[in-house]
């Protein structure tokens, strides 16, 4: 078989804002994984089969058109695919585009038999032209089976192959895409500000590039932080405005492998925190912290060598005071860190009918709410999931609020 000529023509005015991140272009590539001909010349046993390929591509503002001329010789019928010649063969690609991509494909096809190889001239035979149209990829992404930095070839419905009644020439096409950013902590896929209050989220893949590809548009993640394990990363920045308590975690449904989480400075160098799983049973992970006002980076790989498809989730809350608003109060709280039991003890008894104890979460949901009967007292909070909790106790005297960890 003969290369694909590619003729390209590229627009680029982007403009973005279809998911929770500020910069979500993407990168695509197409290519023909297999071929099929039956122009049959009884005369030969070698028959030439001539395919003129258009690929449309349209995202509503940019337009990319991608044709090739494709020529193999065979004792038709036959397949031509990456087992039998050399192929797959590439169209093109296009990069730093919106989510939603529309794509087209013509084919125009005959046995050749002579004369220009790629125009259907005099004496050539069985003419084919063909149109498949709009295959989309929209977000998010994990809803249509077209995860990111994967091949799909599911654009036709007969295994693939687009033309369903055609039993001269078939083309069996695929596709594969990436976020162009996120691919190191400088060029970190962007959340921007969160507020107090709120959640963002994305979806995304850390697979390193999966082959061969035509390398004019970057698709797929690598190993850029030797510090922990040896997957690919994949980048995101996101920014405060005021304190807040910070919730960062892949424990979501759109996540398919053991994720490793990371947190870092701005400055891509000081690692301030990380966590590998949420618990012994959940290989999924969650960070839980404080932050000042500031902008901040996070980066998601695998366990070892460990890749998938993850969901991200971001969220901002206020801070519960912590503060001792009567330091001298005369309350004991423990164990902490606590694998479930926390007891309580308060030394002075005329303060017992008017104490209260409540349980929060960090993103100030209400858990419990107490009287202190008994100078001594047993909470349960072995039914929480492990992480840390507020516990406020408020007594005529004042109040005392103390972040407890539950492993």
């Amino acid at each position: 078989m003969k290369n694909l000529l590619l003729t390209l023509s590229l627009c680029l005015s982007i403009a973005c804002g279809h998911t929770q991140i500020l910069n979500p272009e993407i990168n695509v590539e197409v290519r023909i994984a297999e071929f099929y001909g039956n122009s049959d010349n009884d005369a030969t046993t070698t028959d030439e089969q001539s395919m003129l390929i258009t690929s449309i591509l349209n995202d509503g503002t940019n337009s990319l058109n991608l044709s090739g001329c494709s020529i193999f010789d065979c004792d038709a019928p036959c397949t031509v695919n990456e087992d039998t010649d050399v192929g797959p063969f590439y169209f093109g690609w296009i990069r730093g585009w919106e989510e939603d991509v529309a794509i087209d494909f013509q084919l125009h096809a005959w046995g050749d038999e002579g004369g220009s190889e790629c125009v259907f001239d005099t004496g050539d035979q069985d003419e084919f032209s063909g149109l498949a149209s709009n295959f989309n990829l929209t977000n998010p992404v994990l809803t249509n089976n077209r995860n990111p930095i994967q091949w799909h070839a599911d654009l036709g419905s007969n295994d693939g192959w687009l033309f369903d009644n055609s039993t001269l020439f078939n083309i069996k096409p695929q596709i594969i895409w990436a976020y162009r950013f996120g691919d190191s902590c400088s060029d970190p896929l962007d959340f921007g500000n969160i507020a107090n209050g709120e959640t963002k989220t994305h979806t995304n893949s850390n697979r390193s590039t999966p082959g061969v590809l035509m390398g004019e548009a970057a698709i797929g993640y690598t190993n850029q932080n030797g510090d922990f394990h040896a997957s690919a990363e994949a980048y995101y920045s996101f920014s405060l405005a005021e304190a807040s308590m910070v919730t960062i975690s892949t424990d979501n449904p759109g996540t398919s492998y053991d994720t490793f989480l990371g947190l870092q400075a701005a400055n891509c160098e000081e690692v301030i925190t990380t966590n590998d799983d949420v618990s012994d049973f959940n290989l999924t992970s969650r960070i839980e912290i404080e932050l000042e006002a500031g902008n901040y980076t996070v980066f998601v790989e695998g366990f070892e060598m460990e890749q998938g498809n993850f969901e991200l989730s971001i969220t901002a809350n206020t801070i519960v005071g912590t503060q001792d608003l009567n330091a001298a109060l005369p309350i004991t709280i423990g164990p902490n860190p606590t694998d479930g039991l926390l007891n309580i003890s308060i030394d002075d008894s005329s303060l017992l009918h008017d104490v209260v104890v409540e349980v929060y979460s960090l993103q100030g949901q209400l858990l419990q709410k107490n009287g202190l009967p008994t100078s001594s007292t047993t909470l349960d909070l072995g039914t929480y999931s492990v992480g840390t909790y507020l516990v406020r106790i408020i007594t005529p005297e004042g109040q005392l609020t103390k972040k407890v960890l539950v492993y």
